[in-house]
């Protein structure tokens, strides 16, 4: 079993997966059911069956790519946000009170991010909550509703409204930067695509495939076997249910627009490329 990897990203990936229980790269590793940034004193998520608990903590600039990194992996699984993953809702409540109570002074006195400041204590708090139903810790529910109160604001449907407002505004930015960052990455991938360069940029928006050798790659460092890529390839082309198959490792949550599987959602496109190549092999 391989327990150590190229680089944080697969180390990440290789712990979304949940095929094993120990691995590293550079500073960050796994052990069971955690992953950790630089040591044990710093754990970044945890799985509680199949809901990943993520810290809501900084450390370091280095800590905050590793934070980015592991939070990217498990993107497909359901979160919550909590300062001390392993902690209880005790442990937490304190740190999530002063989270609330500081945004819900600078909410009192801000005019321009008032609704911001309350978003951010009402998400703290309505994660801690989700947080002791997961652990089934009710030893704080008096407190709970006490938080409850204070961040149940009277405008907040009002406050949620502006604040898809704005998600969407930032969506918008987002999509047009990344127009950007796909057209001055394009000579790159094309590279990568041929097998002249074995590197290309993980900032790329959408995951590419490619035959390297005995291997179908992805874009983003993760592989199966062309072998395992082709039974996968003939039950999509025999419209045969693929939910839950397992490819060296990596289990089809979806396929509908796009192959969602393990933490990589792939093009419809780019599985039907992949797969002419396939069938000529």
């Amino acid at each position: 079993m391989k327990t150590v990897f190229s680089n944080h990203y697969e180390v990440a990936h290789e712990f979304a997966r949940r095929s094993q229980n120990c691995g590293r790269a550079g500073n960050i590793f796994f052990d069971g059911d955690t992953i950790y940034s630089y040591g044990h004193h710093f754990p970044v998520a945890r799985f509680v069956d199949n809901t990943v608990v993520f810290t809501t903590r900084d450390y370091s600039v280095s800590t905050a790519k590793h934070i980015n990194i592991i939070g990217s992996a498990l993107s497909q699984y359901r979160m919550v946000y909590v300062p001390d993953i392993h902690g209880s809702v005790s442990d937490n409540l304190s740190e999530v009170a002063r989270t609330v109570s500081e945004s819900l002074k600078k909410a009192s006195t801000s005019r321009i991010y008032k609704n911001s400041y309350l978003n951010v204590a009402r998400i703290a708090y309505e994660n801690l909550k989700k947080y002791a139903e997961l652990i089934k810790d009710a030893s704080c529910n008096k407190d709970l509703k006490e938080l409850d109160k204070l961040t149940n604001a009277p405008n907040l449907e009002e406050i949620r409204k502006e604040e898809q407002a704005r998600r969407k505004e930032e969506n918008r930015r987002k999509k047009e930067r990344q127009a950007r960052i796909d057209a001055e990455n394009a000579e790159k991938l094309e590279k990568w695509l041929s097998g002249e360069s074995d590197r290309v940029p993980f900032s790329i928006s959408k995951t590419y495939l490619r035959i390297n050798g005995n291997n179908v790659e992805t874009t983003r460092g993760a592989h199966v076997s062309a072998k395992s890529a082709k039974i996968l390839w003939r039950m999509i082309k025999a419209e045969k249910s693929i939910h839950g198959v397992n490819i060296d490792g990596y289990t089809v949550i979806s396929w509908n627009g796009e192959l969602k599987i393990g933490c990589h959602n792939i093009p419809r496109s780019e599985v039907l490329r992949i797969g002419a190549i396939l069938d000529t092999l």
